[in-house]
């Protein structure tokens, strides 16, 4: 589901899930409501994972499953002092830790 500043949004959705269950085919509910019937037929299959007629804006924010902790961004600040970044790519190697060039540059450019 996008994101939407909308906030009678998750209302519209809920209303929509509701005509449809009531008997309304997807057709007419998407042309009331003036979205694609495609979307209706994705908010009344989200409804049905979730177990419920109310579907809430999701955050719009990425998940990253290779984000860097913060142990490391640590160790990376700590080494920068006086030594090149490929130096500390080869630090870290030593410790068994893979990271880019341009994963150390950032972390030292925002000074974790």
């Amino acid at each position: 589901m996008s994101y939407s500043k909308n906030p009678y949004l998750p209302k519209v959705r809920t209303k929509a899930v509701r005509m449809v269950k009531t008997g309304k085919s997807i057709r007419l509910v998407s042309r009331y409501f003036g979205v694609n019937a495609s979307t209706v037929s994705r908010w009344l299959k989200k409804s049905r994972q979730l177990n419920s007629e109310d579907l809430p804006t999701l955050p719009s924010r990425p998940k990253n499953p290779k984000k860097i902790s913060p142990d490391i961004a640590a160790e990376i600040i700590k080494l920068r002092a006086g030594r090149t970044y490929n130096s500390i790519i080869k630090k870290l190697a030593d410790q068994g830790i893979t990271i880019s060039l341009s994963s150390v540059k950032r972390i030292i450019k925002q000074g974790r």
